[in-house]
Order: structure tokens, then C-alpha cells, then sequence
């Protein structure tokens, strides 16, 4: 993910934070063992909102995450 793509400005710290995490989800994305499932809960909005990012990132959504309304 580029800087400047972003709707506003991180620190390089941040951005650190943020691409290790969209790392971790691309591995985990990759497990076929079905060992691990993410799991979200919360209200509509942000679960969607959760749901449109890991597609984003091409995360199995449909496998590996388990939405609780």
C-alpha cells in the first residue's frame, strides 16, 4: 500500500504496524489446513467494512472468516 494513496497521513510507524498486519493476514490467508479461522464480531458497519478490506487484500473470506451479528 502506497502512502500516498491513503485517505489521510500515518507515520512511518504506523506503517509499519499496518503493513506487518496486512502481512500476517496474506500468510494466514494461505494456510490450507483450516486450522485457523478469523473471527469477527461487531456492529454491520464495521463488519463490512472488515469484509471489503480482506477481499481487498484477497483474503479467502468465504473459508476462513467466521462474521457473529
Amino acid at each position: 500500500m502506497r502512502r500516498d494513496t491513503l485517505p489521510f497521513a500515518f507515520s512511518s510507524n504506523e506503517m509499519s504496524i499496518l503493513s506487518e498486519r496486512q502481512e500476517f493476514m496474506r500468510m494466514l490467508s494461505q494456510d490450507t489446513t483450516q486450522a485457523c479461522k478469523v473471527i469477527v464480531c461487531g456492529p454491520y458497519g464495521m463488519m463490512d467494512a472488515v469484509r471489503r478490506s480482506l477481499e481487498r487484500i484477497g483474503f479467502p473470506v468465504d473459508t476462513k472468516v467466521l462474521f457473529i451479528q
